[in-house]
C-alpha cells in the first residue's frame, strides 16, 4: 500500500492497513509531522481496544514512513488522501503510478468526482472512491464510489480490501457531488441552518431534537 497525504485521517488510514496485515509506505513531505499524527493514531487504537499493544507493535514494524517516491515501488493500492484539490491529488498521485503502473488508485476525496481524479491521473478503470469517515479507525463504513469508467475488477477488489479491514463497505453506483454520506448529511445540515436563522428555533434546541430525537429513532 502507497498512501499518499498523511493528514490525521490518512494516518488512521495507514494505522488500519498496518493492523490489517499490509506493508504501507507513507509518503509525506514533512517525515516528522506525519510520524506525530502516526503516534496519535496508534494511541486511539489502543485507547479504543482496537488492538492489543503487540498487535500496534507488528504493525508498526510494517510502515515505512519517507520522502522518497521510489520506495513505494510495486505498491498494489494507491490511497490517496491530498487536500481536496484536484490539481494537487494528481501531482501527488503521478509519480506513484508511474512506479506502480498496474495499482488502484484508491481515493480519499469528499467532494472531487472519482471520474474527474480517474482522467487526471491517467488511470481511470483503475480509480476508485473509498471514502473514509472521520475518525476512520472508529467508524465501520467506507463508502466504495465507482467513477463513470472505474472497472468492475478495481470495485470488487477495492469492497474485498476494506471488508479484509475489518470495515464494512457500501458501494454508491454513481459518481455523483457529494456521493451519499455527504449528501445526507448536509441535507439535514442545510436544514438545521435554515431553522435557527429563521429563528424557528435555537441551535441548542435543534441539536437535543437530532440528538435526542431522531438519531434514537433512526438508530433503529
Amino acid at each position: 500500500i502507497a498512501l499518499l497525504g498523511p493528514g490525521l485521517m490518512g494516518a488512521q488510514v495507514a494505522c488500519e492497513y498496518a493492523l490489517g496485515g499490509h506493508d504501507v509506505v507513507i509518503l509525506a513531505r514533512r517525515v516528522d509531522a506525519a510520524a506525530e499524527r502516526l503516534s496519535r493514531s496508534w494511541a486511539t487504537a489502543l485507547e479504543h481496544g482496537l488492538a492489543t499493544a503487540d498487535k500496534i507493535s507488528a504493525a508498526q514494524q510494517r510502515i515505512l514512513l519517507t520522502t522518497d517516491v521510489a520506495q513505494s515501488a510495486g505498491a498494489g493500492i494507491i490511497v490517496e488522501s491530498v487536500v481536496e484539490d484536484l490539481e494537487q491529488k494528481a501531482e501527488a498521485v503521478k509519480p506513484v503510478l508511474a512506479l506502480s503502473p498496474e495499482a488502484i488508485v484508491a481515493s480519499n476525496t469528499s467532494s472531487i468526482p472519482i471520474t474527474a481524479i480517474g482522467e487526471a491521473v491517467g488511470a481511470p478503470e483503475q480509480t476508485v472512491g473509498a471514502h473514509y469517515w472521520n475518525p476512520p479507525l472508529l467508524m465501520p463504513l467506507v463508502e466504495i464510489i465507482r467513477g463513470e469508467a472505474t472497472s468492475d475488477a478495481t470495485v470488487e477488489t477495492m469492497k474485498a480490501t476494506v471488508r479484509s479491514l475489518g470495515k464494512r463497505p457500501v458501494l454508491v453506483d454513481r459518481d455523483v457531488p457529494g456521493f451519499v454520506w455527504n449528501r445526507l448529511q448536509l441535507a439535514l445540515l442545510r436544514e438545521a441552518v435554515w431553522i435557527v436563522e429563521q429563528g424557528v428555533a435555537s441551535p441548542a434546541v435543534v441539536d437535543e431534537i437530532v440528538r435526542d430525537g431522531l438519531a434514537r429513532r433512526w438508530r433503529y
